[in-house]
């Protein structure tokens, strides 16, 4: 499995692939900003409460206390405090002009929280997509300006459909 996490706190992304392995997992690669990060020999295993997990890296085993709040994760690890979000599988999609934001799945516009000419950041919620009657955050991939937002409040959209497009910073 492969998610995204954002750290509101340090404004850091991270992208992570994990692997089951029996009650853990097992870290296969992950990268911070795009920098590879060395997670060889690293696993994640559960503590003896549900706020607790163990990051296992060799010989090394280090706590990390957690707490949901909202839709945010508080992790106490390492002396460090931070606030991650799960970002929303609105995947980017490259294109010539910019980066787009793409549907997960086929689904019903409930919002939209930005309009065309808007500056963006990293992480930043844009959309709300109801799709098997959960409700999915479409977040900005990218720093930027919304370029297009093609479908309004109420539109029904197919996977893979363009939801909004991005200039990138620096690209304008």
């Amino acid at each position: 499995m492969r998610e995204t996490f954002i750290d509101d706190i340090d404004a850091s992304r991270w992208d992570v692939s994990l692997m089951r392995s029996g009650a853990g997992l097992i870290l296969s690669s992950a990268t911070r900003d795009g920098e590879l990060v060395d997670v060889s020999q690293s696993s994640v295993e559960p503590g003896d409460d549900s706020g607790t997990l163990w990051l296992v890296q060799g010989d090394d085993r280090r706590q990390a206390r957690l707490a949901k709040v909202g839709d945010d994760w508080w992790v106490h690890f390492d002396g460090h405090v931070s606030r991650i979000r799960v970002a929303e599988p609105g995947a980017t999609r490259a294109a010539t002009s910019g980066a787009g934001l793409t549907a997960p799945m086929p689904g019903k516009v409930l919002a939209v929280m930005c309009a065309v000419g808007d500056s963006v950041e990293v992480g930043q919620a844009l959309m709300v997509l109801e799709a098997m009657k959960m409700e999915n955050r479409i977040c900005a991939a990218v720093s930027g300006r919304v370029s297009a937002i093609p479908h309004d409040v109420g539109a029904q959209v197919d996977q893979g459909a363009l939801l909004i497009e991005i200039e990138p910073a620096g690209d304008h």
